[in-house]
């Protein structure tokens, strides 16, 4: 889930026209606050809040 989040946030950034850098940063970013942010469901791992 975090890696296909981290690559899809890349793409989406680079589509709204930010550099690479900039991109990486921003994705970073929401792949974080979605992990710290993400929601328990049962006994298994925690669904991503995005």
């Amino acid at each position: 889930g975090t890696g296909c989040l981290f690559s899809s946030a890349i793409t989406a950034c680079l589509a709204l026209g930010y550099d690479m850098n900039e991109s990486f940063i921003k994705a970073k970013e929401t792949v974080w606050n979605a992990m710290k942010t993400a929601v328990p469901v049962g006994k298994g791992m925690k669904l991503l809040n995005i």
